[in-house]
């Protein structure tokens, strides 16, 4: 088991990733993102230098949000994306944490506590389109902590939970 807490879960390539304030799991060294194949635990590359609190699949790769500055060794400004094999930045990130992501009609956005992503005024929620970081709306004016896509009788759309 990890040897601090695991605050994030998703199911990638087949391994499920899991992503917290630890730095291993399973007795294997591992900066707050380890991956489980069913029978081993093992580092996610070199991790990241903070706490990740959000995973999400996206394009067929996997993003982390979180309090983290680098991944792989990498600036990542609390967002990143892992290949399989590197990591990479998602521009130049966001001003502060990242606490939620959620993919939904073919974007992926951000929740947090930061007033920016990618230097676009973005008042705690932000959508990725796999190149650029774009607003939404006006933004929200407290940290969000969590999203949700839900799919109602007439329409789909984004949540935002505040808590």
């Amino acid at each position: 088991m990890a040897n601090n807490s695991v605050l994030a879960l998703a199911v990638y390539n087949g391994e499920l990733y899991v992503g917290g304030t630890f730095t291993s799991a399973g007795g294997v060294s591992a900066n707050h993102i380890a991956k489980w194949n069913g029978t081993n635990w093992s580092a996610v590359g070199s991790g990241v230098d903070e706490t990740v609190y959000t995973l999400a699949v996206y394009n067929n790769e996997l993003y982390a949000g979180g309090f983290f500055i680098t991944a792989g060794g990498t600036s990542a400004n609390r967002t990143a994306k892992w290949n399989g094999t590197n990591w990479s930045a998602l521009g130049s990130g966001t001003s502060a944490s990242v606490r939620a992501l959620s993919v939904y009609n073919g974007e992926l956005y951000a929740g947090g506590a930061f007033t920016s992503a990618g230097g676009v005024s973005a008042n705690r929620i932000a959508k990725w389109n796999g190149t650029n970081w774009s607003a939404v709306s006006s933004g929200i004016s407290d940290t969000v902590y969590t999203l949700a896509v839900y799919n109602g009788l007439a329409q789909e759309w984004i949540t935002v939970f505040i808590l």
